[in-house]
């Protein structure tokens, strides 16, 4: 079996490509998720929902990139494992399909085991390519890694105070700080740093975001997030050319990162 993790270039997100693991959040209770499954074998269909199900995640089973499509749109997968052969496309245009809409952790698995379809399948936005066939352990160790990093751990939305010297965030008396003096930031702007504050470490999707902050309802003019970010980077940080705090993930979100 063999597992693959670099950076996907096009996509902007950067692993540490001697050591992948270490780009990874520790270990750490996985909620359950959904994820969706697109393969048309049966053997395989019925293998990784064992697999995933075995492990408390819901499997959502799709043969055909329509069908990955649909499944997409009614259900918001948490993760997708995609196969590349499938009976109407290719994997590589279901990928691009997905992650025109949104971000979401895609990771290929698929017999095509050659150099070329490895870095295709990173170069597409995937954050991982496994190879058929896989160890059942190393398989789900994969996937709930990419789940710990694009979803928060329990523990990580329990801290409600943060202090550097420079910023300060109290999400108790909703108070925040630079050099010592409160920073007046509307409800809008107040919202989103504190889910981006939660979740530190992690990526907040575009999606997730709009969500969270302002409803269902927005789902796609991703433009007001870009806009409250600037605003919150005007006021937070030390350059808002150069942020320190606010650190885009190009194509796929946001993250809230602490000053060492």
């Amino acid at each position: 079996m063999a597992l693959h993790s670099c950076s996907p270039r096009r996509r902007g997100f950067e692993w540490n490509t001697a050591n992948p693991m270490t780009d990874i959040p520790s270990p750490a209770t996985i909620l359950p998720a959904t994820i969706l499954v697109v393969e048309d074998d049966p053997f395989y269909q019925k293998l990784l929902k064992l697999i995933c199900q075995s492990h408390g995640h819901r499997v959502l089973i799709a043969a055909t990139a329509g069908q990955a499509l649909e499944h997409f749109a009614r259900h918001t997968p948490d993760l997708v494992l995609l196969d590349i052969m499938l009976p109407d496309s290719l994997g590589w245009q279901v990928c691009d399909a997905l992650l025109d809409k949104t971000f979401l952790p895609i990771v290929f698995l698929s017999s095509l085991d050659g150099t070329e379809s490895i870095v295709r399948g990173l170069d597409a936005g995937a954050v991982d390519y496994i190879t058929k066939p896989f160890s059942q352990n190393e398989l789900m160790e994969r996937v709930e890694a990419a789940l710990r990093w694009y979803r928060p751990s329990p523990e990580a939305a329990k801290e409600t105070y943060y202090d550097d010297g420079y910023l300060s965030i109290d999400l108790d008396s909703q108070q925040v700080c630079v050099r010592g003096k409160a920073v007046k930031l509307s409800a809008t702007e107040y919202q989103l740093l504190a889910h981006l504050f939660e979740n530190a470490g992690h990526v907040c999707t575009h999606l997730g975001l709009l969500r969270a902050v302002w409803g269902a309802a927005y789902q796609e003019p991703v433009h007001y997030i870009h806009n409250y970010i600037r605003y919150l980077r005007q006021r937070i940080e030390p350059d808002p050319q150069q942020p320190q705090y606010l650190i885009s993930v190009r194509g796929r979100g946001y993250s809230f990162r602490k000053r060492e």
